[in-house]
């Protein structure tokens, strides 16, 4: 199954980084109504669906960066 994440919007296209970094261009209208930039998707065989765990582990892994590169070193 592909995963996506919505980087922006650009009038009736959602731009979607792919998991290779990669950049694709799907139409707004084939997404869930509430879908919004930072949100994953999942392609189904029935379309798009929003993948609220995924977007949860990606704030996660976001919060531990900022704090490692924030948190003062410890001395030794």
């Amino acid at each position: 199954m592909k995963q996506y994440c919505i980087d922006r919007f650009e009038g009736s296209w959602a731009l979607c980084e792919q998991e290779d970094g990669h950049i694709i261009s799907i139409p707004r209208a084939q997404l869930p109504a509430e879908a919004e930039e930072g949100d994953f998707l999942q392609e189904t065989e029935t379309g798009f669906r929003l993948d609220p765990e995924a977007k949860a582990v990606a704030g996660q892994k976001n919060t531990q960066l900022l704090q490692s590169l924030f948190s003062p070193e410890k001395e030794q």
